[in-house]
């Protein structure tokens, strides 16, 4: 799930700066802003580093240092829960088809902090008992394993 997500969040941005170079976005979304909303970087590092003279088939991959947004955990928390619709046990679902989707677009049906703690909690727990298997098996250096976005 967290690759998928990973690489979902990647190929978004990647498409979202060809439209930029493209001149397909509103005026308002600029290289620079792009830089400082999914790179991280400040005004006068952008200038610094020439990012203004980067068109739409730059390696932009190289320049994404992995920022999470909120979507992307609300998905994984979804993904990962059990029973995903208690996260949005007072929201509506629509339904499309045999699908229910939960769009959780305003803050008026928050999920509980409960349920997102210990939803946290299981998956924490299930992720080191993983880790400690593949370890016992001789699956993992000492330094342990992964690293990379999404791993």
């Amino acid at each position: 799930v967290m690759r998928y997500l990973a690489d979902a969040q990647f190929l978004g941005l990647e498409g979202l700066w060809r439209k930029l170079c493209e001149g397909k976005l509103p005026a308002r979304c600029t290289k620079q802003w792009y830089f400082e909303t999914f790179c991280g970087v400040s005004p006068d590092e952008f200038d610094r580093q020439g990012c203004a003279g980067l068109t739409a088939d730059a390696d932009i991959e190289t320049k994404l240092n992995g920022f999470v947004k909120p979507y992307d955990v609300v998905a994984l928390m979804a993904a990962l829960a059990q029973r995903p619709e208690a996260l949005f046990a007072d929201a509506e679902p629509l339904r499309v088809g045999s699908a229910e989707h939960w769009l959780m677009l305003e803050g008026s049906a928050p999920a509980s902090e409960e349920v997102v703690a210990n939803l946290l909690r299981e998956a924490y727990h299930e992720t080191v008992l993983a880790a400690a298997r593949v370890q016992a098996a001789g699956g993992m250096g000492a330094g342990g394993g992964g690293g990379g976005a999404g791993g």
